[in-house]
């Protein structure tokens, strides 16, 4: 029925528009006479009526309804768009605060590692300062012990070769008192010491 109605409306606006602009295929043959220069005028406003008048009638009210209900989804469809707007930006300014956030965590993530980073770094040189102070320490022993041990050695030989040289020295410049004299000492030393055998 309403499909019916639909396309009765539009044969009759098809009709009026059409008879609008074309006026003269509308009537039959134009003749001469008069009262048809009068007539045909009258006639198209009286059609003209008839057609508004069946418009405003039959297509007023569903075209009216039609506009409402498009006008309806429209503002639904406006509604929900906005709403998906304010969502997005929701998401937008929380993605941008947690940016923010993820920002000066980094930063303050660097600035620890970079302060673990020096720490380390301090405690390395100390350690090796301390382990090459060690070291040192340990080189200078041993060769303290080296230079104390050569320096006996040398002690050694050098009295060895005085006691050489003393021997084959001494028997031809020593006499018999010197020889007495030298066991006289030897043996007071032993008894000042409080030692006897």
């Amino acid at each position: 029925m309403k499909r019916t109605g639909r396309t009765l409306m539009f044969l009759f606006m098809a009709f009026g528009v059409y008879s609008c602009f074309f006026p003269a295929s509308v009537f039959a043959a134009e003749s001469a006479n008069s009262w048809r220069e009068t007539y045909d005028p009258i006639m198209k406003w009286v059609n003209f009526g008839i057609l508004l008048f069946v418009i405003l009638k039959y297509a007023g009210p569903p075209l009216a309804n039609f506009l409402r209900s498009q006008g309806r989804e429209i503002e639904r469809d406006l509604a929900r768009i906005e709403q998906e707007k304010n969502d997005v930006m929701d998401q937008l300014q929380t993605a941008q605060q947690f940016l923010d956030e993820s920002e000066v965590r980094i930063a303050e993530l660097k600035e620890r590692i970079l302060e673990e980073g020096r720490k380390r770094r301090q405690d390395i040189i100390q350690q090796a300062d301390e382990e090459s102070q060690l070291m040192m320490d340990s080189v200078t022993q041993r060769a303290q012990g080296y230079f104390q041990e050569a320096k006996i050695q040398l002690q050694h030989e050098l009295l060895d070769e005085a006691m050489n040289r003393a021997l084959e020295i001494l028997p031809n410049v020593m006499t018999s008192d010197d020889r007495q004299k030298m066991v006289n000492d030897y043996v007071s030393q032993l008894y000042v010491g409080g030692k006897t055998f």
